[in-house]
């Protein structure tokens, strides 16, 4: 009876000490489990902290903008479409969006966004080929080379001085035939046209007559109208340069 006493006395004495122990092997087993977590908790609020800390920074700022490719299309213009200046976050910059917003103004045909180094934004634009402007309904527009038109905006107000001002062709297939008409002339030319307007002739009722800027006149028809390329080579074998150059294939006048 004394014996068994004892030993009933001594389990629950061993069973009592080593209670603490499995406690600690517990304690110390979940401690282990919960690293990862723990580590990735802090890794994620340490880079959440660096991120915000960035864009407190000067150096999260576009240091600057590089516009190429545009023709009549000011930079300050094209930044404004853009919505880029040096207020904005350079990472915060996505090119495809940017493209996107370009492509939708009436004047660019195409547009290409990078993020370069040292913070720069490059934009090349690829212009519509303008042709001329006129106005639809006391609208001043400017009328493409694709037949499709633009409202002249203050933006580019300075367009005018590079494009003729165009009379008539008030038609819808007049106008076609006008764009078409200008698909193989030069831009440099066009910007040397200063007015340009229809002009029926006894054997040509599609005749246009060209005021140039240097006050000589270019008369042709549609078709035969990319020789105003060969304008100034003509004119510089005349004295007079306020002659009149009549150019029509296979006719001389």
């Amino acid at each position: 009876m004394i014996v068994n006493s004892m030993k009933k006395t001594m389990c629950r004495a061993a069973c009592r000490s080593s209670l603490p122990k499995k406690r600690l092997q517990k304690a110390q087993s979940d401690f282990i489990n919960s690293q990862p977590k723990v580590l990735k908790t802090a890794m994620f609020a340490a880079a959440l902290f660096i991120i915000f800390f960035y864009f407190q920074t000067p150096a999260s700022y576009i240091k600057g903008v590089s516009i190429t490719g545009n023709v009549n299309l000011p930079s300050d213009y094209i930044k404004e479409v853009a919505n880029i200046d040096s207020s904005r976050r350079f990472f915060l910059t996505i090119p495809f969006i940017t493209e996107m917003r370009l492509k939708s103004n009436p004047m660019i045909a195409d547009a290409k966004v990078t993020l370069d180094s040292n913070n720069i934004v490059s934009i090349k634009v690829t212009e519509k080929k303008a042709i001329g402007y006129r106005y639809d309904s006391d609208t001043p527009k400017v009328l493409l080379s694709d037949n499709t038109t633009a409202d002249l905006n203050s933006g580019y107000l300075d367009i005018i001085a590079n494009v003729p001002l165009i009379i008539g062709f008030d038609t819808d297939e007049e106008t076609r035939l006008l764009c078409n008409a200008f698909a193989d002339v030069e831009p440099s030319v066009i910007s040397d046209i200063a007015e340009i307007s229809q002009y029926t002739l006894p054997y040509d009722d599609q005749t246009m007559k060209v005021l140039m800027r240097t006050g000589g006149y270019f008369i042709s028809n549609y078709h035969d109208f990319h020789l105003v390329n060969q304008y100034h080579l003509v004119v510089k074998k005349v004295t007079d340069s306020s002659k009149c150059v009549f150019a029509f294939t296979g006719r001389h006048r």
